[in-house]
């Protein structure tokens, strides 16, 4: 009998750790609605509206323009040909339209925002037609990956508008909507892509500082190239950097002292200081900073200008031909690492609720952004092909390196400055918002608490930032831009997907109701498994287009996803959303989620490979530390305090500690709870306080 009880005992505990597991793995965070987290800025609480149209365009094209131009110019161009400038086009194309289309304030079935979305196919038609004129490679796949922008920013800007002010983006959509475990995939997923976005921004802007040095005659022969080009491979995907983990180092540094500390830099952060809105909500200073922020941005849209203009001069039409060299898988390959130079997009749309009139300048400033960038991004990527054959071109510094080639070494040190002054603004805002998403993770549980700590003195989490730093330090010094580019776009394909089902979930009525019934599924439960099967259609479809294969299984899928969408849409009951309203939901977010899968299918077998580990990573943390130490109800808390901290005005610190202590005692904390936060804050407020 004992021997029985004994061999029961290590089941139970079994079985109670697999229920304590599954049990944490699918709670849901609780989030306050936007009349309690949103901006009201005539109460004196939150954020400032202090954004001019002007401002929105800055910082659109300032989180966007160096990585666009001076990193994934090369890497597309080299395996795309020239039909690289191709996907350039069709992206920003149904991004501006989308975007505008999603800032208007008319209802989700009106005409115009119909008409706005023909308009976008028609532009991508008559766009696929220009190229065959051309005689290139593009076919119907740039429509797709063009119609996955449009569906993209139009779920996206629902949640903005729906929770637009608070920490997490994505990952906290998708606590919300979904549950917890999947939110942590979700962060995974998006994080790395952000750390392998700065280290690739890193070691370019590496390249180009070792270009500029080699301008002295005394250095130029004697820089090993694996002090800042990295050109040096061994092993088949290792190639030593050490200046790239020494310039982030710098940058990291920098960003621990706090960026008030150093006038130098005060134009370069201006963009941080907008960009710190989307993950901290941090009240600025009321007034417009956009001119301090002229300085760097100035100089690199000045030399990227000129060197359009000097390089169309000593561009060979021959090497436009082929247009398309390696077909078009190749170009749709090309089109998933192109998301990546629109990274100033998600900054722009989640400025809303700090512009000054949002109506006006939102669908302004996100087209003129993206208008400039584009036509920056496509005069470079011609100018670039037409100036060295496609197989010549550099991945690290391609534009310092053609000119290079073509003798005009004065316009390489130009290129070399410009690329500095953009590089340093994007990987700036990069790590700086890197760090503050870590920041959440950490008061939400699912990280150590070591990642919420904030300095009490500097007012920034100086371990969050540092770990952004070394990480980010790892992978640029030892991977260059072609191998860290291959598994680059998993984690935003991935976190467009979850966007995108986060907005059909959080539209269904009677959510709570939803998880019980009496059938063998429930409601929400049929939903779920529609979004799974119609990504699960995607995927298939887009293998089966990869490896040529017949196209009726193609339809085979295509029509189960349809099917599933219809299920969704008449098995389901769905809310209108506060805000901006996603048009057709549940229609627009299922076609997005295929799309998006579709090109989670082109990607590289790399990409694959680091998003399965990744996962299984992932998950094996989360059993051993995020289950048990993860609060879901912190983080507003958090947020609320964190603003308390970094008010600049002592007076309204003093009102808004007040504000913030009744909040507590309303939403029915403990006074154990109530002290759990204001304890962790309260030496710093009154240090502040006292200043």
């Amino acid at each position: 009998m004992r021997a029985a009880n004994d061999d029961a005992a290590p089941l139970s505990s079994s079985s109670s750790c697999i229920s304590h597991f599954w049990s944490s793995a699918l709670r849901a965070k609780t989030l306050a609605p936007p009349s309690e987290t949103a901006v009201r800025t005539n109460s004196g609480e939150g954020l400032v509206r202090r954004l001019g149209l002007f401002d929105l365009v800055l910082l659109g094209i300032g989180a966007s323009i160096g990585a666009g131009i001076f990193v994934v110019t090369g890497t597309v161009a080299h395996d795309a040909g020239p039909a690289a400038f191709g996907t350039y086009y069709f992206v920003v194309v149904d991004h501006m339209v989308a975007s505008y289309a999603s800032t208007l304030p008319c209802s989700p079935f009106d005409s115009e925002k119909t008409d706005l979305c023909f308009l976008s196919l028609i532009a991508s038609l008559r766009a696929v037609k220009a190229f065959y004129c051309f005689k290139a490679g593009v076919t119907i796949s740039f429509i797709l990956a063009g119609a996955s922008c449009v569906l993209n920013a139009l779920c996206y800007a629902e949640l903005a508008s729906r929770f637009p002010a608070v920490v997490g983006g994505a990952y906290l959509y998708t606590y919300t909507a979904f549950n917890e475990l999947t939110a942590f995939l979700v962060f995974a997923q998006l994080m790395l892509d952000y750390h392998i976005g700065a280290a690739s921004i890193a070691r370019s802007l590496a390249s180009y500082v070792v270009t500029i040095f080699e301008l002295i005659p005394f250095l130029k022969e004697n820089i090993p190239s694996w002090v800042g080009h990295g050109s040096e491979e061994f092993l088949g995907a290792f190639s030593i950097n050490i200046l790239a983990p020494i310039l982030l180092a710098l940058l990291t540094i920098i960003l621990c002292r706090g960026v008030g500390e150093s006038s130098i830099l005060n134009s370069v952060m201006t963009t941080t200081k907008v960009a710190e809105s989307l993950s901290t909500p941090a009240v600025a200073d009321s007034r417009s900073d956009s001119w301090d922020f002229l300085g760097l941005l100035d100089v690199s849209v000045v030399i990227v200008l000129f060197v359009i203009i000097v390089g169309a001069f000593k561009v060979d039409v021959s090497n436009w031909s082929p247009f398309a060299p390696n077909g078009f898988k190749e170009v749709l390959t090309g089109a998933t690492v192109v998301f990546f130079a629109y990274v100033g997009f998600d900054a722009v749309a989640n400025s809303a609720e700090e512009s000054k009139r949002p109506q006006r300048d939102l669908p302004l400033g996100i087209m003129g952004s993206l208008l400039i960038c584009a036509a920056l991004y496509i005069g470079v990527c011609l100018v670039l092909t037409g100036m060295v054959p496609y197989t010549a071109l550099g991945e690290d510094a391609p534009l310092a390196e053609a000119f290079t080639s073509k003798g005009l070494k004065y316009v390489s040190v130009l290129i070399s400055i410009g690329a500095v002054a953009g590089l340093t603004t994007t990987l700036l805002v990069g790590l700086y918002v890197q760090s503050r998403l870590y920041l959440g993770l950490g008061r939400d549980g699912l990280l150590p608490s070591l990642f919420a700590k904030v300095h009490r003195t500097r007012h920034t989490p100086i371990h969050s930032q540092v770990w952004v730093g070394i990480v980010a330090g790892i992978l640029a010094g030892l991977f260059n831009v072609h191998v860290l580019s291959h598994i680059l776009s998993v984690g935003s394909l991935t976190g467009y997907s979850v966007v995108s089902a986060c907005v059909v979930a959080l539209r269904w009525k009677n959510k709570s109701a939803s998880h019980y019934s009496t059938r063998w599924i429930s409601k929400r439960g049929e939903g779920i498994t529609c979004l799974i099967v119609i990504a699960c259609c995607g995927f298939a479809t887009g293998l089966l287009y990869r490896f040529s294969a017949s196209f009726i299984f193609a339809i085979v899928a295509i029509v189960i996803a349809i099917l599933a969408a219809a299920a969704l849409y008449f098995r389901q009951m769905y809310a209108v959303a506060s805000g901006f309203s996603c048009p057709w939901v549940p229609v627009v977010p299922a076609v997005c989620i295929f799309f998006n899968i579709f090109l989670f299918a082109q990607l590289h077998y790399e990409a694959w490979v680091r998003f399965i580990v990744l996962s299984i990573i992932s998950v094996a943390i989360y059993a051993i530390y995020g289950q048990y130490h993860a609060n879901p109800r912190d983080s507003i808390i958090h947020i609320k305090l964190l603003d308390l901290v970094l008010e600049t005005n002592p007076l309204k610190r003093s009102k808004q500690f007040l504000t913030y202590k009744a909040y507590l005692i309303r939403a029915e904390y403990s006074e154990n709870e109530y002290r759990k936060f204001v304890d962790y804050y309260n030496d710093i407020f009154l240090s502040l306080q006292s200043s």
